[in-house]
């Protein structure tokens, strides 16, 4: 049983992008083009991380608990990371997964906005 990472984009670069980045890896890519349809899918999975793309965010029902400049907070007990930078956020997500990895204790990502 894989681990998933959700994407949760309506460019269809951003999910070639990670489907690439991470077919290497241990993990799964669960490509979503609709930020509503993701929320609605994660009443019946546990991604290890969801990553949402700030203009989808947008249009979302969902109101992020997080603090002032940050870029990372929670859907129920799963991690997202929301970025309007796609590098800041591809970086973000390497790291996140990379400290996972490792068992670290998780890095609070602030941005540089």
């Amino acid at each position: 049983e894989m681990d998933t990472v959700m994407i949760v984009d309506d460019e269809q670069y951003s999910h070639d992008f990670y489907n690439e980045m991470l077919e290497v890896t241990d993990y799964e890519v669960l490509s979503v083009y609709d930020g509503n349809e993701a929320l609605s899918m994660l009443d019946g999975i546990s991604p290890v991380l969801v990553v949402i793309d700030y203009l989808v965010l947008q249009n979302m029902a969902l109101t992020i608990s997080r603090t002032d400049g940050m870029c990372s907070g929670y859907i129920g007990n799963i991690p997202v990371i929301i970025a309007g930078n796609f590098s800041q956020q591809v970086i973000m997500v390497q790291t996140y997964l990379a400290n996972r990895k490792h068992k670290k204790s998780q890095a609070r990502f602030t941005c540089d906005t």
